[in-house]
């Protein structure tokens, strides 16, 4: 504005020159020329201010946008983060057949009926968990913890409906049971990690996911976890290493969550 300030300030000087000039060409004249000189100045100044914004807003959008994109990086999205913890085995799928529950030293002294009518309710609790009855697979886990007690896979499914009932807290017992009864147990591990990273305790939930890891590096959805949880930290480069891992691993190629993951690491190229 100091331009247009700068102008009217010439005009009026120009004005009042004019006024101790002689009165030969009249007064309505000199007023005419002096209102000319006034709006003249005024259209000059205004016309610099619209070329200098024009010029700004040409010049400088891209440097700032260049800036944002160094600075702010994409958000996880929110149709990959709300498929995170879905992606991870709920319950291990064949834990009741691939990790057999005669693991446990006390479980040669429980009665073989005992031991089958545990089985059996494990596998009803899968059963019931795959088909949306959570209540129900919610009893039929807790009878198998109660029949097969030092049974880390009973532990660790009942663990995970409760945690599917917001009950974080019930959920970890079981888990750290879990972890008890079976040192390397990485799906229980990777659950644990879970309550934390949803409780926001992130350094926590870092130690279970890389424990899971550890004890079993090929499972693509522990590589995915832990992925998201190093991006949320601003580990950029490590986070892109996991991402990479898991769609490396990950053999079910009709599995939705392999374009998410792909478009997502395009957008984190370029961040350290």
């Amino acid at each position: 504005m100091s331009i247009i300030h700068e102008a009217l300030k010439k005009a009026a000087l120009e004005g009042a020159s004019e006024t101790s000039r002689s009165f030969s060409h009249g007064h309505l004249f000199r007023a005419s020329t002096q209102t000319r000189r006034i709006y003249r100045w005024i259209a000059i100044g205004i016309s610099f201010l619209v070329l200098s914004g024009f010029f700004f807003s040409v010049r400088y959008p891209f440097s700032l946008q260049s800036h944002l994109d160094k600075s702010t990086p994409p958000s996880i999205l929110p149709s990959l983060e709300s498929k995170i913890e879905s992606a991870v085995p709920p319950l291990d799928h064949i834990l009741a057949e691939d990790k057999k529950i005669d693991d446990s030293e006390s479980i040669g002294i429980l009665p073989n009926s005992q031991v089958e009518d545990g089985e059996r309710m494990l596998m009803t609790g899968i059963k019931l968990y795959n088909e949306g009855k959570i209540e129900e697979a919610n009893s039929a886990f807790t009878e198998a913890v109660e029949l097969l007690p030092q049974s880390a896979v009973a532990h660790n499914n009942l663990g995970m409906v409760l945690r599917y009932q917001e009950k974080a807290g019930e959920a970890l017992i079981h888990y750290q049971e879990a972890i008890r009864l079976d040192p390397n147990y990485a799906e229980a591990e990777n659950n644990i990690g879970l309550i934390y990273d949803k409780a926001g305790s992130i350094d926590q939930a870092a130690i279970h996911y890389k424990r899971a890891i550890n004890i079993k590096p090929a499972v693509p959805v522990f590589h995915l976890n832990y992925a998201t949880l190093l991006e949320r930290k601003g580990d950029f480069s490590n986070a892109r290493k996991e991402y990479k891992i898991y769609l490396e691993l990950e053999t079910d190629q009709k599995s939705e969550m392999i374009p998410l993951v792909r478009s997502h690491l395009n957008k984190l190229k370029g961040f350290e």
